[in-house]
């Protein structure tokens, strides 16, 4: 008896080894053929975790491996967790879903508009307030609350400000106490902590380049989650199992609120997406902060699920292919995501331009004249990320041809500004100094535009400051720039002009005490020629310049 225990035991290991290899190849493949650096992977099935595992690597430049520790930010996944703290304050008595929001704090951003004052915790959760998913300018409501679905990260700001208000404490220490501390999530938090310098993934663009990590020490609850897949799943197993919250809370959760008219299938719930297909009803949701992104979905009846998370702006391209190998279903959700799982047009242009120059790389992509690209493909905005890339990347030549294509298709003044401003990083200050004055034709009073033509001919400025720099080191410079705060730091407005082999710039300014950089070629720097320099408030070290 005990011997055919140990076969039995035996037989379990190595098909569950075989699965662990199937799924590593899968996800290895995947990430690979997708661009992705690393993912960091949980699967659940039957309220169990049965596939736990980084693959990949944090960074391209580090080569450094994805391991289960690994801390990514969760984007939008954050906001489950929050809404995790939510139900148990009203479970508690706490908090009250259906209070207007208002009666926990009124709210000064929104003031100006009574509606307001219908807002309830239940309608955020739902993302039914009405608020937008991130304001531009003013905070406006764009219906009446509780009417309709409009996903909203505000609403989960207003909802966090009214706790911590209502309770009063700060929302990471709610957080901490009511969902990190009991589900054992040792590896989260909604602000940047020291002690994931360790081991956590940078984030990379869609070509893979690595970027700096914004390490803030402000919360955002909709967005700011740092975690692992492996402490994320812990909340995931903690709803499936009820093993904190109450049945009937989950239940609620996990019931829709608000449908989504513009969907068949999908609705949401307090906090939750909810998707309903013939494989059963399941919840969701994705997360994308740029060059972060993450992806769970769990299918209640037979409690499996998955929660990956990617450094890399391409990695909800993978999530049709994740749902169909994990659930073998479709996933009627990436539609409303609004995502494709493949290079856009832009995107492929500037490979294909990085690959080949633009002559030859641009040429698919090119109206039938051949003056300019097909501007039903790529917007002018696009096309001048692709210009800003190019120019990064030291391609003048193409920088200046993606520009000149947005100009001759557009003929807007964004378009001959950014074509000036590439012109003036390339080096070729008179060409430059013509397009900016086609620029001010269009926009007369443009203070920018005005101020870099000025210096652009410094002999008429009636300047009580001069910067030089002599130094042979910079003789071959594109683009020397002074920026302080006397610009806004403003890296364009106030060139140097090279006059007599010197590189001058010639400044007009009010008695005060001032702080400022140079910016050769891209590249921040000290006034060479000035000793006086001091930290700012945000330990950033500058030159110090005092007019009299």
């Amino acid at each position: 008896m005990k011997r055919l225990f140990i076969i039995q035991l035996l037989v379990l290991i190595t098909l569950s080894l075989f699965g662990q290899d199937k799924t590593d190849e899968f996800f290895t493949n995947l990430i690979k053929s997708n661009n992705i650096p690393g993912i960091s992977v949980v699967i659940i099935d039957d309220g169990k975790v049965i596939y736990s595992n980084g693959l990949g690597v944090r960074s391209n430049d580090s080569q450094e491996t994805v391991d289960t520790e690994t801390v990514f930010s969760a984007a939008s996944l954050s906001k489950q967790v929050f809404a995790y703290a939510a139900l148990k304050l009203a479970e508690s008595g706490d908090f009250d879903l259906d209070r207007p929001l208002h009666k926990y704090l009124e709210y000064e951003d929104l003031m100006h508009d009574d509606r307001y004052k219908l807002i309830t915790a239940r309608m955020i959760l739902s993302h039914s307030s009405g608020l937008p998913n991130w304001r531009r300018g003013k905070l406006k409501l764009q219906f009446d609350p509780g009417k309709q679905f409009s996903y909203s990260g505000e609403g989960f700001v207003y909802l966090g400000k009214a706790i911590e208000n209502h309770l009063p404490k700060e929302i990471e220490e709610v957080i901490q106490e009511l969902v990190f501390d009991p589900l054992k999530m040792s590896n989260s938090s909604f602000i940047w902590q020291e002690r994931f310098e360790a081991n956590y993934a940078p984030p990379h663009d869609f070509l893979g380049t690595s970027i700096p990590k914004r390490k803030s020490q402000r919360h955002n609850l909709a967005a700011s989650l740092q975690t692992t897949s492996e402490d994320y799943s812990k909340l995931i197993l903690a709803m499936l199992n009820a093993s904190d919250l109450k049945r009937g809370t989950i239940k609620e959760a996990f019931s829709a609120q608000v449908e989504l008219s513009d969907w068949n299938g999908l609705s949401w719930g307090l906090g939750w997406g909810i998707q309903q297909t013939e494989k059963g009803k399941a919840v969701w949701q994705w997360g994308d902060n740029g060059t972060y992104k993450a992806f769970t979905m769990t299918y209640l009846n037979s409690k499996k699920g998955i929660v990956y998370l990617t450094n890399s702006q391409n990695g909800l391209r993978i999530v049709p292919e994740v749902v169909q190998y994990v659930f073998d279903d479709e996933c009627p959700a990436f539609e409303m995501m609004d995502y494709s799982t493949e290079d856009q047009p832009h995107q492929a242009l500037l490979k294909s331009i990085l690959e080949s120059g633009y002559e030859k790389g641009a040429i698919e992509y090119l109206v039938e004249n051949k003056k300019h690209h097909d501007t039903t493909l790529i917007s002018e905005n696009q096309m001048r990320r692709i210009g800003y890339r190019l120019l990064r990347e030291g391609r003048f030549d193409d920088a200046k041809k993606a520009y000149l294509s947005n100009l001759t298709a557009f003929d807007s003044y964004d378009s001959y500004v950014n074509y000036a401003d590439c012109l003036l990083k390339s080096g070729d200050h008179d060409e430059a100094k013509s397009y900016y004055k086609k620029a001010q034709d269009l926009k007369p009073t443009e203070e920018r535009i005005n101020t870099v033509l000025a210096q652009l001919e410094p002999d008429g400025i009636e300047a009580n400051v001069t910067f030089k720099l002599r130094q042979t080191n910079y003789m071959f410079s594109n683009l020397i720039t002074i920026a302080g705060d006397f610009n806004d730091w403003n890296t364009l407005s106030h060139p140097f002009i090279k006059k007599n082999g010197e590189w001058v710039c010639k400044l007009k300014l009010d008695p005060g005490r001032y702080h400022y950089k140079f910016v050769i070629d891209g590249v921040w720097t000290l006034d060479p020629e000035n000793p006086n320099a001091e930290l700012d408030e945000n330990d950033n070290i500058n030159s110090i310049l005092v007019v009299e």
